[in-house]
């Protein structure tokens, strides 16, 4: 296991109670199931570009690539 290969995110201030987030969290297709996260990015194409850029950086698996880039 590879310890400190994700770079650290900026610091972000907390929000105030009551205000709502209105930036999605981004979908990290390293704990999902290759089926999973195809399905997903079928049904979100406009993140497909960061999901398939967060498999590469993250898990890399090249089935999972081959199909990310057929959608």
């Amino acid at each position: 296991m590879r310890v400190g290969h994700r770079a650290a995110l900026p610091y972000q201030q907390p929000k105030p109670a009551g205000e709502e987030s209105t930036t999605p969290e981004a979908y990290d297709p390293g704990g999902y199931t290759t089926a999973e996260v195809v399905a997903y990015a079928s049904d979100h194409p406009d993140e497909l570009d960061a999901i398939y850029q967060a498999e590469v950086d993250g898990r890399a698996r090249s089935g999972l690539l081959a199909q990310l880039e057929q959608l």
